[in-house]
């Protein structure tokens, strides 16, 4: 993993370098020098920021299931497409049902939009 992918995961994990640094057990400057390519990033850190990734899908995705099992019988979609996911409550029928998917970069964040429109809705 480059230092810019490792920012780039970072950014969508919304996880400062500090924030990182303290669950490597390292400085936030050695983030820095990994971030800035002065040096490798470790197959440690690798590994850490791809358990905290899974991590959160793994939250995200056990929310859509509860929801689920709250709405619509249990029953939710997600598609992963070129370029997003989409997530919905319920069995696409079309097209149309897809379109109005929650989208994002990740499954957590299109988990989270849908989770945003359910709060909107019951909360106005």
């Amino acid at each position: 993993m480059t230092g810019q992918k490792l920012k780039k995961k970072l950014k969508a994990l919304k996880m400062s370098q500090v924030e990182f640094a303290s669950k490597c057990g390292v400085s936030d400057v050695q983030v820095s020098k990994w971030i800035n390519e002065h040096i490798d990033v470790p197959h440690y850190a690798i590994t850490i920021v791809e358990m905290i990734d899974e991590l959160k899908t793994e939250s995200a995705i056990n929310k859509l299931k509860a929801l689920a099992n709250t709405v619509s019988d249990g029953h939710y979609t997600i598609c992963k497409f070129t370029t997003n996911y989409r997530v919905g409550l319920g069995t696409p029928a079309d097209r149309d049902f897809i379109d109005k998917m929650a989208d994002g970069n990740s499954i957590e964040e299109a988990i989270l939009k849908l989770l945003d429109r359910i709060r909107e809705v019951a909360w106005g």
